[in-house]
């Protein structure tokens, strides 16, 4: 008789990370904790978000499926590894953990490891395309939120702030900007360059461009964002013309038409795109739905 194993599948970003946790083939928890990411995640907020799973973990055989931002290295993935071995093995139970970055999970959410380039446009960008052997090729590095991130929520957060300090935003908007968050060039300033998580700082104000989205200039703010994008990240690829583009995140769900319409300005055409990959991973590593 097979013995029965949990599965903890987490999808995590820069902003949250998305987890369904399934007992033994049986009830599914879905948790939403902070974001993990190698470059940004201190170690002692990874330990406390470990520590909020269900204590049931820790009596009984589990595999893990762990995908995160940065963890793209066999050093990043073993740190990880490490600390969730730490938190749930015991002399009770056996525990196995896979460990790949958020762009493996989106690969497995979107294509299920079949040809195709595939992209994440959520709080940060990445890139890759996944070929006939199921080979993962980069020609674009992601660079993070102060080198990278091309017409993602980084870039998108940035320049709205930047053109409400710069005064550059149209009057109508720099007014509603300025009702709902009630910001200063100080507070900015104390978020940006003080406080930790700057990237998910910058990357919260996309939902004001989401609300606003009928406006002239921050539809043309997105859609320059999204040709940089392409410009960067995709045309280097010779497969963009030849195979579907696919993408997770929020940025590329909220967007989808004026994506669309970039993608096909470009000469691609895009495929799936998904806001959250969390529960098509279920999917992918279980029959659970």
């Amino acid at each position: 008789m097979i013995k029965a194993k949990n599965i903890v599948i987490a999808d995590g970003g820069a902003s949250k990370t998305d987890w369904r946790i399934i007992i033994q083939g049986g009830k599914v928890f879905k948790q939403s904790t902070g974001g993990i990411n190698f470059n940004v995640t201190p170690l002692e907020e990874i330990n406390s978000i470990l520590k909020s799973l269900p204590a049931e973990l820790k009596n009984s055989d589990s595999d893990f499926f762990i995908y995160a931002s940065g963890y793209s290295s066999a050093y990043e993935q073993n740190k990880l590894r490490d600390l969730i071995l730490q938190e749930f093995q015991s002399k009770r139970n056996e525990i196995r953990v896979s460990v790949n970055s958020d762009i493996i999970g989106t690969v497995a959410a979107t294509t299920n490891y079949k040809e195709g380039l595939v992209c994440i446009l959520g709080t940060g960008a990445n890139v890759c395309f996944c070929d006939n052997d199921k080979s993962i090729i980069q020609r674009t590095p992601s660079l993070g939120y102060i080198l990278g991130d091309e017409g993602s929520g980084n870039y998108i957060g940035k320049k709205l702030l930047v053109d409400f300090l710069y005064n550059k935003m149209p009057t109508n908007i720099h007014d509603l900007f300025h009702k709902e968050f009630q910001l200063t060039k100080e507070i900015i300033i104390e978020h940006v360059y003080r406080k930790p998580n700057a990237g998910s700082y910058v990357a919260s104000f996309v939902p004001f461009a989401v609300k606003n989205i009928s406006s002239n200039y921050i539809f043309n703010l997105v859609k320059n964002g999204f040709h940089l994008f392409a410009d960067t990240h995709l045309l280097p690829y010779p497969e963009f013309k030849t195979h579907q583009t696919h993408f997770t995140g929020s940025v590329a769900f909220h967007f989808s038409d004026l994506l669309k319409q970039v993608i096909k300005e470009k000469g691609g055409s895009c495929g799936k795109i998904i806001k959250a990959p969390i529960d098509e991973l279920v999917k992918f590593h279980t029959n659970v739905v």
